[in-house]
């Protein structure tokens, strides 16, 4: 039930269909705040139309006409709660972001990609600059807020809220594995999410009976499966098991032994699927993009290259902890120790993110309903 009295909240972003990363948290935040208390407006950017072409353009160009239109009809000081987009999305928010400036609505940007993170964008310093003063910037990991800085303005107000703090809470971890036998890789499968890297990966151990893979997930596009599949036929030791979801996704986890997610999209911020096989007790094998360094335990991750060009050290330590059960398993439990210590502050994470909106809000407890699963 919402505060008599209260002013709303704008929720500004892509809301489900389609189920990705970027809905799901959107969903996930208005979620949170609903259940605190707030009076929430949501303003879908998703397009209607699924597959890219003028109609996906020209209906996402009319779901932001009409953010505009409910924003500057809408109560002066309000606050409006942007989830930026990568690209040149963010031409939209900026337009977002001027109609809030223009009503004097209070702005909370939340960050879901390192594409101007890693680059100064031109469109996202404008952003910055025409929001209010008060605007904050809700960022994933320290790295995330540090850069964003150092680019767009030392003065910048960024809070840390990393995206686990959007599903239910592990009750109980899983226990350390001891044995490896199976890498296995889930995401949208395309290059730039490294598929590549990952059967290069496992040609290295065509000739090993001991080391399987397992490779699952919707392919991103057509001549992502036909580059797979020709792969594949030349690839006897890996197995295709198509998109997982829901049950069919946590017995995946349950199959494999280790993760790999060699991602080089310059998008890549904090992949959800990382934290989902960590909690399994998987040593993970990622590349040095965004927030990722700051997910991982050293111990239980290979942190490749940012674009994973150089294999070698994959290949080294899958042998390594093949050869060695007790390395293999304290690489797992470095796994569950990272997530652990993430739920040891997850409270306070959520308290500090509803006081972002408003302090009463922050003040009272609110449990975060769990979100759909994305890849």
């Amino acid at each position: 039930m919402s505060r008599s009295g209260a002013k709303p909240i704008f929720i500004v972003g892509p809301l489900p269909p389609p189920v990705h990363g970027a809905s799901v948290i959107t969903r996930a935040v208005a979620s949170l705040l609903s259940v605190a208390g707030a009076a929430t407006v949501e303003c879908n950017i998703s397009p209607t139309a699924r597959t890219r072409g003028w109609r996906w353009h020209l209906s996402r160009a009319r779901a932001y006409a009409r953010t505009l239109r409910t924003l500057l009809t809408g109560p002066f000081r309000a606050t409006v709660y942007v989830s930026l987009s990568g690209g040149n999305g963010l031409f939209y928010d900026l337009l977002v972001v001027t109609a809030a400036r223009l009503r004097a609505n209070r702005v909370v940007l939340h960050h879901h990609s390192f594409d101007y993170i890693d680059r100064r964008r031109g469109v996202l310093a404008l952003l910055v600059r025409i929001a209010p003063r008060d605007q904050v910037h809700v960022v994933l990991c320290h790295d995330m807020g540090r850069k964003l800085r150092a680019l767009y303005g030392a003065e910048l107000r960024c809070v840390r809220v990393s995206n686990l703090c959007f599903f239910p809470a592990q009750a109980t971890l899983a226990t350390p594995r001891s044995h490896l036998a199976r890498i296995g890789y889930l995401s949208n499968i395309s290059r730039a999410k490294g598929v590549d890297r990952f059967l290069d990966v496992a040609a290295r151990f065509a000739g090993d009976d001991g080391v399987a893979f397992d490779l699952a997930g919707p392919y991103a596009n057509d001549a992502e499966r036909e580059f797979v599949e020709e792969r594949l036929s030349r690839l006897p030791n890996v197995t295709y098991h198509g998109p997982l979801y829901g049950e069919a996704k946590e017995a995946f986890y349950r199959r494999i032994d280790a993760f790999m997610f060699p991602s080089r999209y310059s998008n890549e911020a904090e992949p959800l699927v990382v934290y989902e096989a960590m909690s399994a007790g998987l040593p993970v094998v990622v590349t040095s993009r965004g927030c990722l360094c700051e997910m991982v335990d050293a111990d239980g991750a290979v942190l490749l290259d940012r674009d994973g060009d150089d294999i070698e050290p994959a290949v080294r330590r899958i042998a390594a902890w093949k050869q060695s059960p007790a390395d293999y398993r304290r690489a797992s439990e470095a796994s569950l120790r990272a997530l652990a210590r993430f739920e040891a502050t997850r409270e306070k994470t959520e308290a500090a993110l509803r006081a972002v909106f408003d302090p009463e809000l922050g003040a009272a407890p609110a449990p975060v309903q769990p979100a759909a699963q994305a890849m």
